[in-house]
């Protein structure tokens, strides 16, 4: 597609029909993935419940991911894995609604399955919905559009998570918490509906095609294989999946910790969800501005060294509204922390590479990594004593989790000690579109908020 061509008038509806579609699709992603595992609390699941309700999806996903690019070399067209991925993910969320009536244990293995299935769907359309909207937005407009689709699905995502927490917490004081679960996947249900019906909209604009017409013909292992040849994306790929799998070791268990431990109610819950997201979205154009001017090094570094800080700040203290500063100081390190790997990430990607590959071996590795790091948090909250000798100082934790915590902030500073003194500049963007990244960090979540962001950001603009 040209620079310059003016869009037809069939194009220009199906464009504004997919700024419509991010309203129901982040309204969906705004539920289920803030609250998946307040309903696996609630579902009375135990703390290796809870993260294998973060871990064996995450890592599922991935693979249905590389199985989507894989599809696509196959001669599946993009359109149809496209809305089979989001009717998937309507179906797993009728599939939640059910849980909610279902007495007994068997809802958590089923929670389980089901969120497995629904982050397949979401994979299964992520590099082709991807790949369509690039060739149907022309260069010359994508900066504007994505920018203007990012704000939508992030105000949107932050109101679900808001409204969420407040219907949650109303139901618990009606004593009919189930019906607040219920009623929050049945919104998420009419969003992914109708995100499906104006995705289909875009069918007419499929031409079918995969890859870049101009490369090779390769197969998908031989992409794959050298994807990762280059040494300087391979350490940082490591990097990034390290650094995931440490904060997988805590992430999933934090909502634990505020609803089991610490007694939060769900509007004081999604009040601390929410201090992280909303410091995310105040500070990114400062980020912005200093990635712009300064080069993402310095942002990655600088950010890099807070974020081992932040599960040990949990510690200290369980009051809210000191919970509410460490989650308003995790905003402001995430935000400026994706945004920079973001653009480094894609600054690193071997010439050649396809993007559809490029994302799903960066979904492997960091699936993989996620899925180690979350079971080992739940073996360790399990098997952890309250109270462990260190050559003669002796801590006491007075939740079992602190431990656990202790863990993944030491992790997370080992990873940035090694990687730091090895990242090296690239290059000064003159020109980055900060608004093609807003949606991703918006979603962060402690343990899918980077995976998302590396895996799904819009490439900058050169």
């Amino acid at each position: 597609m040209s620079r310059g061509r003016r869009l037809s008038r069939p194009e220009r509806q199906a464009l504004r029909r997919s700024q419509r579609e991010a309203i129901g699709s982040s309204v969906t992603s705004g539920v289920c993935d803030n609250y998946l595992g307040a309903f696996a609390i609630f579902l009375q699941a135990s703390t290796q419940q809870v993260g294998w309700v973060v871990a064996i999806p995450q890592l599922v996903g991935a693979w249905a991911q590389l199985l989507s690019v894989w599809l696509g070399r196959h001669g599946v067209r993009r359109i149809g894995l496209i809305l089979a991925g989001a009717a998937f993910q309507a179906a797993m969320v009728v599939v939640f609604i059910v849980l909610c009536v279902l007495p007994g244990s068997a809802p958590i293995a089923l929670l389980i399955a089901a969120a497995m299935l629904f982050q397949a769907g979401g994979h299964l359309v992520q590099p082709h919905w991807r790949a369509l909207m690039v060739t149907l937005v022309p260069i010359a407009r994508r900066g504007r559009y994505f920018a203007r689709r990012s704000r939508i699905t992030a105000v949107t995502s932050f109101v679900a998570l808001a409204a969420g927490g407040l219907v949650l917490h109303v139901a618990a004081q009606l004593t009919l918490p189930a019906a607040g679960f219920a009623l929050l996947f049945g919104t998420a249900l009419v969003g992914r509906l109708v995100s499906l019906r104006l995705l289909g909209s875009l069918a007419a604009f499929d031409d079918g095609a995969t890859g870049d017409a101009t490369a090779p013909p390769r197969t998908l292992w031989r992409e794959l294989v050298a994807t990762l040849s280059d040494q300087a994306f391979r350490r940082f790929t490591l990097f990034v999946a390290l650094m995931q799998g440490a904060v997988a070791i805590a992430g999933p268990f934090f909502s634990v910790h505020m609803l089991r431990n610490l007694g939060f109610s769900y509007a004081e819950f999604m009040a601390s969800l929410a201090a992280s997201i909303l410091l995310q979205l105040l500070t990114l154009n400062s980020w912005g501005y200093i990635s712009d001017h300064l080069g993402n090094r310095i942002v990655l570094v600088s950010t890099a060294l807070v974020i081992p800080v932040l599960p040990l700040l949990w510690v200290f203290s369980g009051n809210f509204w000191y919970i509410l500063a460490v989650q308003g100081l995790a905003g402001l390190a995430w935000g400026g922390f994706t945004l920079s790997s973001s653009n480094y990430l894609y600054d690193l990607r071997p010439p050649g590479s396809e993007l559809a590959s490029f994302a799903a071996v960066q979904a492997v590795v960091s699936g993989l990594a996620i899925f180690c790091g979350a079971m080992l948090g739940g073996w360790l909250a399990a098997a952890l004593p309250a109270a462990v000798d260190l050559g003669g100082v002796t801590l006491v934790f007075t939740h079992p989790l602190y431990g656990v915590f202790l863990l993944s902030a030491a992790l997370r500073l080992a990873v940035t000690l090694w990687f730091t003194p090895r990242v090296a500049e690239i290059r000064l963007s003159q020109a980055a579109t900060v608004n093609q990244v807003i949606y991703r960090l918006a979603r962060f979540n402690p343990v899918t908020g980077v995976v998302m962001d590396m895996l799904g950001a819009v490439r900058r603009r050169r």
